[in-house]
């Protein structure tokens, strides 16, 4: 009988778990990867049901079964007992394993001086290691990674076709006489012999050296805690937070508070960086994260990691995504020579994907995905139907989707379209995607509305089936995907989306089904002085909305050129800015976000009564005016009033939105409210959201699985235009398709 299992079955060493269990059973036949899915045959049909038992309950850590399909259907070859035969590249769509951190049987041996493998930096199994980062394509197999450059010696091969080993069949196994070697580079691109690499660099490091290493997935730029101001000073980062890799978990609990949920995560195989609060505010702590009351902390996943700090006297350091200010992370040594440093130190292995370190914050046991990278990529998102959509996110934090067969597939993080570069890079991992999905082209390709868009741009240059979706219906509809939910009321916050009006919209109340949205209310809008120059400058966006209080003129301060020129918006993002300004956090963003981020550290202070937020109704839409109790921040002293009055002037606005989802849900008999877009990563305002919520007896969506900001744009988007295939509102060549 014949066995068709579809899932995360590639690179993950089912094969040999498979060849492991028949042998063991005693059974006869064989497995093979057939690109979209892996086939047995099982010559013992009675035995099938005791296979699968004892195969389900016998999956490697990374794998993962979908579908599981039986036929009568005779071998298509012979076999010797039970064999692992070569795969055989049919039309799939391919689930790609992602990197995952070394497991502790590796481990073991990297730090044995027994065993052969003592502290070689490219130790894995089928258990673990680099997969999505050097897969070229499918099916798995060694040829088809980079690491074919290598070719396996005599002790190497013989465990790859040992049964017994658990580095049967895994296809990137190597050793320090077989495998890559890591070497030293100067400035100029030439290689430094010195007998141990690693310890060179560490040594360095502990020097005061600012470093350049090669991971991965890509570079990273190294140094102690102490030589962070330095850092800044060199990369002209004079604010924005720098993740900190540390010896242990106990290293970090010395800086951070970890619950329950942040150390599953941190020991996890996906090892992201997991944003933690801080446990002391020193001058150490702020040199990392100026103003944040986070830090972005993670544990080595990789042997070379492991083997760094095993030669390092300092238990934490500076590992953060090597490149330059909004260009991509550098894969190359040619790319990395140009990151300035002391030192650098890389490795042979070619990278066959950028993929940077994922990033997440956790909310009581919610994982809130910053940045989807490393680790989670590029596991799929199971979807209703088989139509091929591309979608391409929004501007910054920009994300990929493709959905193929019952499938969506979400990359790695790309970057900030502002950079030429970046949409280079945009533009070649569409490619890569395509290739291992055997995609020629697409059904229907998606882009946000906005007409300034690079990624709209992109679309619209490269394809003519194109279709354009509102960013704030987007944010929803990635929460209607993520809870199977038919429709709800959504408070869509962050910085920038363009609005039906040609506004920026940013505060907003939508009533969203998977196709349409109505928009039911936002913050009041008001006129944003300098535009797009206010998401740098929060004065702008402070003078914005203290202007549009009804006795306040400050015409004699602002050009009336500017008051000309200058959009609509209702931006919460925009509004969250004028706060920081106008409390002193913060006088001038120099990275995304960072107005609004600061503010959070107040919120986590404050307290008390909401204030009474007025809602007025223009054009049928209610709008939230809060910005009356700006002119009260100048009589505020300490910083508790400060943290006070934010908590008191966000909990009301919080009240005002919940107030108008209440009225509108009970009309419509929908009790379901999403909370989206990038405002709900502040855990403060979250906490709001599900405490009113909960108060008016509505339940709350929040996020899990999918992104709350940009990076989930891309998911949201392709979430809608297959449902505007599935109900014919957009048409697309007709196929056989079945709907699943």
């Amino acid at each position: 009988m014949k066995i068709f299992i579809k899932g995360v079955v590639q690179g993950v060493g089912f094969r040999p778990t498979v060849s492991r269990i028949a042998r063991g059973l005693g059974l006869h036949g064989y497995v093979r990867n057939r690109g979209s899915y892996v086939e047995i045959f099982i010559e013992e049909d009675e035995r099938v049901n005791e296979f699968l038992t004892l195969l389900k309950k016998s999956l490697p850590p990374i794998a993962k079964i979908t579908s599981i399909e039986l036929s009568d259907a005779p071998p298509d070859e012979e076999y010797d007992g039970f064999e692992i035969k070569k795969s055989r590249d049919d039309e799939r769509t391919s689930i790609v394993p992602p990197d995952t951190a070394i497991c502790e049987d590796c481990l073991r041996e990297l730090f044995d001086p027994s065993n052969r493998r003592y502290l070689y930096p490219f130790t894995n199994c089928t258990k673990c290691g680099a997969r999505f980062s050097l897969i070229e394509d499918l099916p798995y197999d060694r040829e088809r990674t980079t690491m074919r450059l290598f070719s396996m010696c005599e002790d190497c091969l013989g465990e790859y076709l040992d049964p017994a080993n658990r580095r049967y069949d895994a296809q990137t196994i190597s050793c320090r006489i077989c495998g890559p070697k890591m070497y030293l580079i100067n400035r100029k691109g030439e290689r430094m012999y010195v007998e141990n690499p690693i310890r060179e660099f560490a040594k360095a490091i502990d020097s005061g050296a600012i470093g350049v290493i090669k991971g991965w997935g890509g570079y990273h730029v190294v140094c102690k805690l102490s030589e962070i101001p330095r850092l800044r000073r060199l990369y002209n980062r004079p604010t924005k937070p720098f993740a900190v890799m540390f010896r242990d978990l106990k290293s970090i609990e010395k800086y951070a508070y970890v619950n329950d949920k942040e150390r599953e995560l941190l020991l996890s195989p996906i090892r992201p960086i997991v944003l933690l609060r801080k446990r002391i505010i020193n001058e150490e702590t702020e040199n990392i994260a100026p103003g944040l009351p986070y830090i972005g902390a993670y544990l080595p996943y990789s042997a070379i990691q492991h083997i760094l700090f095993y030669y390092l006297r300092s238990n934490a350091i500076v590992m953060t995504s090597g490149n330059l200010p909004g260009r991509p992370m550098a894969i190359t040594d040619e790319e990395a020579i140009k990151l300035p440093a002391d030192i650098y130190l890389s490795h042979e292995r070619p990278i066959a994907n950028r993929v940077d370190d994922s990033v997440v914050k956790v909310y009581k046991n919610r994982t809130f995905i910053i940045r989807r990278s490393r680790g989670y990529v590029p596991l799929p998102f199971p979807v209703d139907h088989d139509y091929k959509i591309l979608s391409v996110g929004a501007e910054m934090n920009i994300t990929f989707t493709i959905s193929k067969d019952g499938y969506m597939f979400t990359s790695q993080h790309i970057g900030d379209g502002i950079d030429y570069e970046v949409i280079e890079f945009l533009i070649t991992a569409v490619e890569k995607f395509k290739k291992i999905l055997r995609i020629e082209d697409f059904d229907l390709v998606v882009a946000d509305k906005h007409p300034k868009y690079s990624t709209r741009e992109f679309a619209e240059r490269y394809y003519k089936n194109v279709i354009l979706v509102q960013h704030h219906h987007a944010h929803a509809a990635t929460l209607l995907y993520e809870h199977n939910t038919e429709s709800g009321v959504f408070l869509s916050f962050d910085g920038t989306g363009f609005g039906d009006d040609g506004t920026i919209w940013g505060g907003e109340l939508l009533y969203a089904t998977r196709t349409k949205y109505v928009r039911i209310a936002s913050l009041k809008p008001v006129k944003l002085i300098g535009g797009e120059k206010a998401i740098w400058n929060p004065h702008l966006s402070y003078l914005s909305f203290l202007r549009a209080i009804d006795d306040v003129r400050l015409e004699d301060t602002v050009p009336e050129h500017m008051l000309k020129v200058a959009p609509w918006t209702s931006s919460m993002g925009r509004f969250l800015d004028a706060l920081s300004y106008a409390l002193g956090l913060c006088r001038r963003a120099t990275y995304d976000g960072e107005p609004a981020m600061r503010l959070e550290s107040l919120l986590l202070m404050g307290e008390g009564k909401p204030f009474e937020v007025d809602v007025e109704v223009k054009d049928g839409i209610r709008h939230v005016n809060p910005y009356p109790y700006l002119q009260d921040i100048k009589k505020l002293r300490t910083k508790k009033d400060k943290a006070d009055f934010v908590y008191r002037l966000i909990y009301g606005t919080m009240e005002a939105f919940m107030d108008i989802v209440d009225d509108y849900s009970s009309k419509l008999g929908t009790h379901y409210v999403g909370f989206t877009g990038g405002v709900s990563y502040n855990i403060p305002m979250t906490e709001m959201f599900e405490s009113l919520a909960g108060e008016r007896g509505l339940i709350p969506l929040l996020h899990d699985i999918t992104p709350n900001g940009d990076a989930g744009i891309s998911i949201g988007q392709n979430y809608i235009a297959s449902g505007l295939i599935l109900s014919g509102e957009v048409d697309v060549p007709s196929s056989s398709r079945k709907n699943y």
